[in-house]
């Protein structure tokens, strides 16, 4: 196991505790629908090995999430986009179809070639 930089921690973690196959959906851009709003464009789902942790419900008030919604975090070895101005995170299609857009990133992807992603549920039309 590594503990420097470069030695990419969460590898080694999956190999003690196991993944999941999801599907990785990029955010690409976005533009004016026919009916004038703003939609987000996304790039080709691919498969990705994940780790998925609940987010424990005290964490809800330290973090000001809602209640009435539903967010995990995700690592993966992946470079993800975050909710930014005039940018949408990028999606995650759990095993079971549930869709998860990623809300904010802890990235260590430049170095290690990871990030951690707080996700929260969303309803595909």
């Amino acid at each position: 196991m590594s503990l420097v930089p470069g030695g990419n921690i969460l590898e080694d973690a999956f190999a003690a505790i196991g993944t999941l196959t999801c599907k990785y959906i990029p955010w690409k851009t976005r533009s004016i629908n026919e009916v004038g709003q703003w939609a987000s464009l996304y790039g080709t789902a691919v498969d990705v090995e994940v780790s998925i942790q609940a987010v424990d419900r005290e964490m809800y008030v330290e973090l000001g999430l809602d209640f009435q919604k539903e967010y995990l975090t995700i690592y993966a070895m992946v470079d993800a986009t975050n909710i930014d101005r005039n940018a949408t995170g990028d999606r995650f299609v759990l095993p079971d179809g549930k869709t998860y857009q990623i809300e904010s990133i802890r990235s260590w992807f430049l170095m290690d070639g990871w990030m951690c992603a707080l996700c929260i549920k969303v309803e595909i039309p």
